[in-house]
């Protein structure tokens, strides 16, 4: 189901958590955070039952963008924004105040965070960087096959919006602006020998057989 439920999740935590010395929740609104935060509590119960040193793992949230204040304020999202405030309040928000830290892909995902719920007190807020692997060393090969691609940026420079084609990612946004530059400039003798000091515009991403997609196209 949505909710991505499942029985064995529980019963599995609380025979495996001793294994382990950090458990990293990612993303949120879903039955594993629930199930991982309640087998916490359970475990730390029975340890303390039995006598047992209490050691049980860190517990560490990575939200991967899902406290962006876009998705409380989005006017397409009104009930999905009602449910997931709901939510926060009986659930999450408890997972995300008592978890040993929030991890972060950068500043400004960690800054945004900070605006669409109450309460949000979380221990740490942690930027760990977005853990890009370094690009491999540029071949011919590689031109050749982008070219092959796009044929109509050979031999002119070009802006690259490498991004999942989406309206949070303002992929629109980013082509009325290039639209209106290229308009501003129609009269200047660069653009009319087709000799435009503007560099061409390629979108790459997933995404572009949605309606959404579909538009961007257009």
């Amino acid at each position: 189901g949505p909710w991505c439920y499942s029985p064995k999740l529980k019963p599995w935590l609380m025979d495996n958590l001793n294994r382990f010395d950090v458990v990293i929740v990612h993303a949120l609104w879903l039955y594993h955070g629930y199930a991982l935060k309640k087998a916490l509590k359970q475990y730390k119960k029975l340890l303390i039952s039995s006598g047992r040193e209490i050691k049980y793992p860190k517990l560490f949230v990575m939200p991967h963008g899902m406290l962006d204040p876009y998705f409380q304020q989005a006017a397409e999202r009104k009930l999905k924004a009602l449910r997931n405030w709901v939510y926060w309040k009986l659930i999450e928000s408890k997972l995300v105040n008592n978890a040993e830290g929030l991890l972060f892909t950068c500043n400004s995902e960690l800054l945004l965070a900070r605006e669409p719920f109450r309460p949000y007190h979380p221990k740490r807020e942690i930027n760990i960087g977005y853990g890009i692997a370094p690009p491999p060393p540029f071949e011919n090969a590689m031109n050749k096959a982008f070219l092959e691609k796009c044929p109509q940026i050979n031999g002119h420079p070009f802006i690259l919006f490498l991004s999942r084609i989406h309206k949070k990612k303002g992929t629109y946004e980013h082509i009325e602006a290039y639209e209106k530059i290229l308009h501003k400039m129609q009269l200047d003798k660069d653009v009319i020998s087709g000799k435009t000091a503007l560099p061409k515009l390629v979108i790459a991403g997933p995404g572009v057989d949605t309606p959404y997609g579909k538009k961007v196209r257009q």
